[in-house]
């Protein structure tokens, strides 16, 4: 199989044990390291979706197909052998002749070796990921992965097996037989005991078989709804702004309404206004790209509002494109739940409403590991006037009530007065307000300081452009 297709098949089978476990957590006497595996599926999930994302549409060569599939297919692997024995446990629990949950564990993994223990495969899937993360081919997309990896992998290593390791002497030697074609799945054989362990025969075949059916039915009704919320080329309207100049930009970001926004725990907003060029997009492009980016336990989503495409003046388009953004880099909060309430609403249809749209993205802040979710709306000023109301009375009604998440939004506008009174209503009094303009002395002069170094650089790109003498400035 291709990578692709092997990320997806990988993708699935996580969301698997995740569901199994949802089901046996609560059982008296489950082994740690089921929770240690459990507490790191959505990392492991959130890293294959950002790879999964990152080949979608593009053609490789055999010799980058060749330089990443060990870690796609080890990847693949090992989450079918932890699988495995995540169901066994399951299963050995529906009938009471196996016993005790540890029991079930231990008896399910004596016959494979010491290298199934489930923290052990969950630290292999996680070593496979960073290989890959390390690739050139994935390097951009899963950097602010990396770190969370590595952290992972090392806390596994410390993890304490409930089996011991004189328990697996005398358990008989263990073959491992991966057939590639004309089979499915592994066998495990164990000479001393003369049982065989095939995930890939008989009922298990077919258990398996209608799991790769449904699988694929449940890709396609994820892939349509991610495919119909991309309705506005986000990325390249947010790189059509220029990048910072050094030196610029520092005052904002050590502006105390600032940091106070971006430290807190619990969900904000600020709101940052600015007569024209005054540098609100260069800000929140700086702000996206290098401030805040997506890095676990945050996701960051955006759009850049734009009144002369039709596409950048929407509301509603913008919150698809916050969706889209949001399920691309975090599979794991693209949950049945999410896919449910898209395909009861319609939300991902032309006709979806905005209110429609607001709720999924309410509803997946609420996920249990959504984490903190961070959105950045430019140019608010240049949105449609009844869709902009709109929002701006949602973002008050959501903030003017309290909740148990983390979903912040930031946005930049104009100083008009509308939409001032469109972000004061009764019920959000006290909203943080930033002025680029600056309010005090101090802030005016850092200002200032930073227009110099915004004119020095412009002044030498204009040099070097005409090829001048430094006398000829």
């Amino acid at each position: 199989m291709d990578p692709l297709t092997i990320l997806t098949s990988t993708i699935t089978l996580v969301q698997a044990i995740s569901s199994t476990y949802d089901v046996i957590q609560h059982l008296r006497g489950l082994p740690n390291e089921f929770k240690e595996v459990s507490r790191n599926l959505p990392l492991a999930q959130d890293t294959l979706g950002l790879a999964r994302y990152q080949l979608q549409g593009r053609a490789l060569d055999e010799s980058a197909k060749k330089a990443i599939q060990p870690f796609v297919v080890g990847c693949e692997e090992k989450a079918k052998m932890l699988q495995n024995i995540f169901e066994k446990v399951e299963r050995g629990m529906q009938n009471a002749r196996h016993g005790s949950v540890f029991e079930s564990y231990r008896t399910s993994l004596l016959p494979l070796g010491k290298a199934h223990r489930v923290e052990i495969l969950m630290q292999g899937i996680l070593g496979d990921l960073d290989r890959l993360a390390t690739n050139r081919l994935f390097r951009t997309a899963t950097q602010s992965q990396m770190t969370q990896l590595k952290d992972a992998i090392d806390q596994l290593s410390k993890v304490k097996s409930s089996v011991r390791d004189s328990d697996f002497e005398g358990a008989g030697t263990n073959a491992t037989q991966n057939n590639s074609s004309g089979a499915r799945g592994y066998q495990y054989v164990n000479s001393s005991q003369g049982q065989q362990f095939n995930s890939g025969g008989g009922k298990q075949f077919n258990a398996h078989s209608m799991t790769f059916v449904q699988s694929s039915e449940d890709y396609k009704r994820r892939t349509d709804i991610i495919q119909a919320l991309y309705t506005s080329p986000y990325e390249d309207r947010k790189n059509r702004n220029p990048d910072r100049v050094p030196g610029t930009c520092e005052w904002f970001i050590g502006h105390s309404l600032f940091q106070q926004w971006r430290e807190s725990e619990s969900s904000s907003m600020l709101w940052v206004s600015a007569n024209p060029g005054c540098g609100k997009s260069v800000l929140a492009k700086y702000l996206v790209d290098s401030v805040l980016p997506t890095m676990t336990p945050r996701t960051t989503c955006y759009f850049f509002f734009k009144d002369d495409f039709e596409d950048q003046r929407s509301a509603k388009v913008a919150l698809r494109c916050i969706l889209h953004q949001l399920f691309t880099q975090r599979e794991s909060l693209f949950s049945d739940k999410i896919v449910k309430r898209f395909e009861d609403y319609k939300a991902h249809l032309e006709n979806s409403s905005f209110g429609e749209l607001w709720d999924i993205l309410v509803m997946a802040s609420q996920e249990k590991d959504a984490g903190e979710l961070v959105c950045i709306l430019d140019a608010f000023d240049e949105c449609e006037d009844r869709e902009r109301e709109k929002l701006a009375q949602a973002l008050c009604k959501f903030y003017g009530t309290k909740n148990n998440v983390n979903l912040k939004f930031l946005v930049t506008s104009r100083p008009y007065d509308k939409i001032g009174r469109g972000f004061r209503p009764l019920n959000i009094p006290g909203l943080p307000l930033i002025h680029l303009k600056g309010e005090s002395d101090t802030e005016i002069s850092n200002i200032a300081r930073e227009i110099d170094i915004y004119i020095e650089a412009s002044v030498s790109r204009i040099r070097e452009d005409l090829h001048l003498k430094p006398q000829e400035e």
